[in-house]
Formats: structure tokens, C-alpha cells, sequence
């Protein structure tokens, strides 16, 4: 049985770690970037550089971006291996919905 907190919040998505390097998806609607859907906000974070991409829509917080890498991070080493994270953004913290070993690199980082 899986449980998964429901959360009522401003931003909802998916973030993966690979080799330390992190990206983030997000959208306002809860299911979306999970449901496939283009994300309205992708970025990435490598050390301490950051890389947003939103497409003409507002700019999330970067505290967002960096306190999403250091949870993905820390998750990665808790468990050992690379991590698709599903999560929600209230606008003052990061909720871990789900984590689960990444299953294939994000096309962003193949090559």
C-alpha cells in the first residue's frame, strides 16, 4: 500500500538527481508534470549555478531551486542511488510527495 500526502499548494512536480546535477520540472496543477504534460517551469542546478527556463511565465523562487537540489541530494546519499522525487512547493518549504530511483536519464542530460 502507498500512501501520499495530499497538499494543497502553489506549485506541484518532479525533480531528478544524476551525478549531482538536478533538474527540476513544476506546474501549478497537481498532476501535470507527472500526467506528461509540457512543464510550465524547467530548471537545473549544478553546484551553485542555476539554469531556469520558464517559457514567458513567472520565474519561481530560486530559494525553490536550490533547496529542491539540496533535498534531492540528500535523498541520493540517504539511499545511494540517483532520485526522481515527486513534490510540492507551499511557497515556504519543499514537500516530499514520493522518491523513487530514477529510471532513465532526462533528456536534457543525455548525450
Amino acid at each position: 500500500m502507498l500512501v501520499q500526502e495530499q497538499v494543497d499548494a502553489p506549485l506541484y512536480g518532479v525533480a531528478f538527481s544524476h551525478d549531482r546535477r538536478v533538474l527540476v520540472e513544476a506546474a501549478r496543477r497537481p498532476d501535470a508534470v507527472t500526467a506528461g504534460e509540457v512543464p510550465q517551469i524547467r530548471a537545473s542546478a549544478e553546484g551553485e549555478r542555476l539554469a531556469v527556463d520558464t517559457t514567458g511565465r513567472a520565474v519561481p523562487s530560486l530559494m525553490l531551486i536550490r533547496r529542491l537540489r539540496w533535498v534531492c541530494l540528500l535523498l541520493a546519499e540517504h539511499f545511494g542511488f540517483d532520485v526522481d522525487v515527486e513534490w510540492a512547493w507551499t511557497g515556504a518549504s519543499v514537500i516530499v510527495l514520493q522518491v523513487r530511483p530514477i529510471t532513465g536519464e532526462p533528456v536534457e542530460w543525455a548525450s
